[in-house]
Formats: C-alpha cells, structure tokens, sequence
C-alpha cells in the first residue's frame, strides 16, 4: 500500500517564531509547526483536513466556482504556484491571492463573488477570507488547545 506524503502547509510566512499560537502564514497551531517533521502521515493528514475545511467554508461564503473546468484550465496556465493537493477552492484561493489585483472579470476564471460581495473589491475579498481564516483558526485554537497550556 502507498501512502501519499502529506505536504507541509507552510508558506513562508511563520509568525509562531515572533510569538503567536497560530501561525498567520499556514494558520497552524506553533506547536505543529514544531513538530510538524515528527508526525505521522495521519496527525499531519488530520492537520491538513482541518486546515482546508477551515479555508473551505469561508471561501465558499464569498467566492462561487461557476465552471470547474474553465477554472481548473486558468489554475494550470496562471505562473502561480496552487496547493494542487486541496480542493478547487483552496487552489482558486491561491490564485486569486497572487492576482487579485489584476484579475478584472472573474467570470473568466469560472468564478463569482456572492451576495453581499458582488461589489467588494476582489483584492479586499481576498484579504477578508484570509482575516476569517485566520480568526477561526485562533479561535479553534482557543477552543481545544489554549486551556491546557
């Protein structure tokens, strides 16, 4: 049986090394950032999972795949590096992110702002699902992890 490795969700952004329990780069908790290297594929398999279902739900609030297809083909010509290991809208958020400022008809990309964001601007979109992401993940953090330490 082959067991795909799990891909660290680091970016480069580590804020755990200036002192925050959830890093604002991966929002992964400081002490999996740590030990990141001495898991095993199911505790960083675990990590993963609650990672892209935090970002998940958020992004779907905001941001809706209108064409899988269109949007998959945009993914794979942009120059811009995708987690092609989660799902589509966690790779359409890192595209978004990298080119928000020069994408201007997302309908091209088989995507559409909802609702109440159909006249925010895709840059400040953006910038709020990462804030939300980030906000959930300090508060799941909170949640199970700050009342034991």
């Amino acid at each position: 049986m082959i067991v795909k490795t799990v891909k660290t969700p680091c970016i480069g952004i580590c804020s755990t090394a200036l002192g925050d329990d959830v890093c604002r780069g991966c929002k992964r908790y400081a002490h999996e950032v740590v030990d990141w290297n001495s898991y095993n594929h199911q505790q960083k398999a675990a990590i993963e999972t609650r990672l892209v279902q935090l970002l998940t739900n958020v992004i779907q609030e905001k941001i809706q795949i209108t064409d899988s297809k269109l949007l998959q083909w945009q993914i794979d010509q942009q120059p811009v590096m995708v987690p092609t290991h989660r799902n589509l809208y966690c790779q359409a958020h890192a595209l978004l992110k990298a080119g928000a400022s020069q994408i201007r008809d997302l309908s091209a990309f088989g995507l559409a702002l909802t609702g109440a964001f159909q006249h925010v601007p895709l840059k400040t979109v953006c910038q709020q699902i990462d804030d939300e992401f980030y906000t959930l993940s300090v508060a799941h953090y909170q949640r199970y992890f700050q009342q034991f330490a």
